[in-house]
């Protein structure tokens, strides 16, 4: 599990690092201190503050946007771009198959390719409309990997990077599920962040329809449950495709509900914001 647990510290890294779920355009970063770190240390900054893990009480998770409506009105055309990152080595992917559908009517909406530094750019016709969409990745060796954002986008998003797991992922999971990788089934990782994009660990997180495990991962092993890690991640490990419905809460607040779709054998990622 050594190896999964790597992979989930650097999830965290990479996309929160990126600018993987800002809806205003500004960047956020993080970083972990190191991969023996479990995710249990780091540093991360948001809007020039930061707050060192490890170091005492983490600050109470940012609320201030829930049930504040977001916008419903997008430029036309509207760029989506970013880089697409191995998951397992923190690397950019080139190479790589792109493709962003629609949420809406499951159409492709732009089809590319990762160049050679792993970055891609599609430009994506609107009507004016904020766009709900999602991405899918493809490349030799590796899982298909899917991306859901929280929200429509409803402005540039040249900065949004796409994670993309290993055929060793998928392996790593095996023995949770009683076997080897059922490719019937999927995986999703979910990741529960604040208002400020930070993460939020100890969120409680409920899949519906349920998976056959449900947990996070450190240096420490195995930790099931449907509580958040300090990267704000919970992985549900054997879902069945079609339609799953993510609900979060905390401390009495609820992130908003999301639907989104997972597929046989592949890897879904969906970061959440209340």
């Amino acid at each position: 599990m050594r190896s999964f647990a790597i992979t989930m510290v650097l999830v965290g890294a990479v996309l929160l690092g990126c600018g993987d779920d800002e809806p205003s355009g500004t960047s956020e970063t993080s970083t972990t201190s190191s991969a023996s770190s479990g995710g249990a240390g780091g540093t991360s900054s948001t809007g020039g503050e930061s707050t060192a893990g490890g170091g005492g009480a983490a600050p109470e998770p940012d609320f201030s946007c829930e049930g504040v409506p977001w916008p419903t009105r997008a430029p036309d055309p509207m760029l989506l771009g970013g880089g697409v990152y191995d998951t397992t080595s923190d690397d950019p992917l080139a190479g790589a198959a792109v493709t962003v559908l629609s949420m809406a009517r499951g159409t492709t909406l732009a089809e590319t390719t990762s160049d050679a530094v792993g970055a891609y750019s599609v430009s994506l016709p609107t009507g004016g409309e904020a766009l709900a969409l999602y991405t899918k990745v493809e490349a030799p060796g590796y899982v298909p990997s899917y991306a859901f954002p929280p929200y429509a986008f409803w402005q540039d998003e040249p900065s949004r990077n796409l994670p993309v797991f290993s055929l060793r992922d998928l392996e790593a999971l095996a023995p949770l599920l009683g076997g080897g990788p059922n490719p019937d089934l999927s995986v999703v990782i979910v990741n529960a962040r604040d208002c400020a994009g930070d993460a939020v660990e100890g969120a409680t997180v409920s899949l519906s329809p349920s998976a056959l495990f449900t947990g996070y991962f450190d240096d420490a092993g195995v930790h099931p449950g449907d509580t958040t890690s300090s990267e704000g991640i919970l992985v549900g490990a054997g879902v069945e495709p079609g339609p799953l419905e993510v609900t979060i809460t905390y401390a009495g607040h609820t992130w908003r509900t999301w639907t989104i779709e997972t597929f046989p054998g592949s890897m879904v990622y969906t970061p959440r914001r209340p």
